[in-house]
C-alpha cells in the first residue's frame, strides 16, 4: 500500500511539475485585421510541458466565470519542448496569410484566441485549476492595464514563470487607448506587420522595426520592449534579400524592461531595393535575427513592383526587358515569364492567399520584392 501511495505521489508530482511551466507569452488583436488574432503559449522549463488535459479559457468582458463552451483543448499539442512556443489562432487560413506559416491549433471564432482586447484569458490544467492568467476574472478589461484592443500583450522576458494571479508588471501592453497607473501600457495600436508570432520571450523583444527615406539617407528605426543580456545590434544590408553584409553596429542596453528607441542611418544606400535586418548579439556571443524590411532608395531605378498587398494583379515596371519569377515562401517557382520595357500587369488569381516573392532580373539589376496576396 505504501509503495502504491508513493508511486501515485511521484506520478502526481511529475505531472504537477510539468503543469506549472506552461505560460501565456503573447496575446494579439491586430489593429488592421481582426482575423489574424492569436494567443501564443511558451514552455518555460526546466522540464518539457505535457499538455494532456490542459485547455485555454476566456472570461468574456466582465463575466465572473469563463465560457466553458469556447474552451480550447491544448492536448493535441502533446508535449512542448523547453523554450518552445505554440500558436493558437482564431482562423488558421487568415493566420497563415498574415504571418506566412500555419498555427498549431485553429481555435475558431468567439473563443480565447479571438479576443477584441477586453477579455481575460488563462491556461488551466486537467483539474481545471488556473496555471497562468492574463487579466482579472470578473473585471471588464476596457480602460484597465490589461486592455490590449487593437494591439497586443507581450510577456516580459525574464519573468520567473507562470502566474495564476494577474501581475501587470510581467507584461508590456499596447492598445488604442491611454491608461494611466500601469507599469507598461502604451497607446500605440499594432498592425499585423508589428507582430512576431513564435519569437516571444527572446532576449530582445522588438516592438517596431521600420525604414524610411530622408535627406540623410535610409533611416532605420527600431524599438525594444525588453532586453536581456543585449550587447549590440549589427545592421546588415542586402541587395537581393538573400546575401547580407554588415554595415555597422549599435550598442544595446544590456538589461531593460522599458521601451527603448534606436536609430541608424544608411548614408550611402544602393540604387534599387535595399533589404535590412538586425543581428541582435548577446554578451555571450549568441544571436538572433530580426524580421527583414526593405525600401527602394532610388525612384529612377529600372525596376518597380506595386502594389505589395494585392487581390489578383500586380504591376511590374521596367526600364528594359527582363525575366520575372514568382516564388512561394518555400522557394518553389510558381510563375515565370519574360516581360518588356514599360508597365506589365501580372495576374496572380491562380495563386492562393499567402506570402510570395517576386524576382526580377534585367541587364542592370536583380530585385526581389515580398508581396501579400489576399
Amino acid at each position: 500500500m505504501n509503495k502504491l501511495l508513493l508511486l501515485l505521489f511521484l506520478s502526481f508530482s511529475c505531472y504537477f511539475a510539468q503543469a506549472q511551466n506552461i505560460m501565456i507569452s503573447e496575446i494579439v488583436d491586430p489593429n488592421d485585421n481582426d482575423a489574424c488574432r492569436y494567443v501564443e503559449i511558451f514552455c518555460d522549463g526546466p522540464a518539457p510541458c505535457n499538455l494532456a488535459g490542459f485547455d485555454l479559457v476566456r472570461w468574456t468582458n466582465g463575466n465572473p466565470d469563463p465560457t466553458e463552451s469556447s474552451a480550447i483543448d491544448l492536448s493535441p499539442l502533446g508535449t512542448l519542448a523547453v523554450n518552445s512556443t505554440a500558436i493558437i489562432a482564431n482562423n488558421a487560413a487568415s493566420f497563415t496569410t498574415c504571418y506566412g506559416f500555419a498555427p498549431d491549433i485553429n481555435g475558431g471564432a468567439g473563443g480565447p484566441a479571438d479576443s477584441n482586447g477586453d477579455d481575460n484569458i488563462a491556461i488551466r490544467d486537467a483539474s481545471d485549476t488556473v496555471v497562468d492568467i492574463f487579466g482579472v476574472p470578473g473585471e471588464d478589461g476596457s480602460g484597465t492595464c490589461h486592455e490590449f484592443e487593437d494591439g497586443r500583450a507581450i510577456r516580459n522576458a525574464g519573468v520567473a514563470g507562470p502566474n495564476p494571479v494577474w501581475d501587470e508588471s510581467e507584461w508590456t501592453v499596447f492598445a488604442d487607448s491611454n491608461v494611466s497607473g500601469c507599469t507598461s501600457h502604451t497607446n500605440d495600436p499594432q498592425d499585423v506587420a508589428d507582430m512576431d508570432p513564435g519569437v516571444s520571450l527572446l532576449p530582445v523583444e522588438f516592438v517596431k522595426f521600420e525604414v524610411e527615406k530622408s535627406e540623410r539617407g535610409n533611416v532605420l528605426n527600431w524599438t525594444t520592449a525588453t532586453e536581456i543580456n543585449n550587447d549590440k545590434f549589427v545592421v546588415e544590408r542586402s541587395s537581393n534579400g538573400r546575401d547580407y553584409v554588415a554595415l555597422s553596429s549599435v550598442e544595446g542596453h544590456g538589461n531593460s524592461t522599458e521601451l527603448i528607441d534606436y536609430e541608424f542611418v544608411d548614408n550611402e544606400p544602393m540604387d534599387g531595393m535595399n533589404f535590412y535586418r538586425l543581428k541582435q548579439m548577446d554578451f555571450d556571443g549568441k544571436f538572433e535575427y530580426s524580421k527583414v524590411i526593405s525600401i527602394r532608395s532610388n525612384d529612377n531605378a529600372d525596376v518597380n513592383i506595386y502594389p505589395t498587398s494585392v487581390m489578383d494583379v500586380i504591376n511590374v515596371q521596367l526600364s528594359s526587358e527582363g525575366e520575372m519569377a514568382v516564388y512561394s515562401v518555400t522557394g518553389h517557382k510558381l510563375i515565370h515569364r519574360t516581360i518588356g520595357e514599360g508597365t506589365t500587369e501580372i495576374n496572380l488569381s491562380s495563386l492562393s492567399a499567402g506570402i510570395y516573392f517576386i524576382a526580377i532580373e534585367t541587364n542592370a539589376n536583380f530585385t526581389t520584392q515580398q508581396i501579400v496576396k489576399h
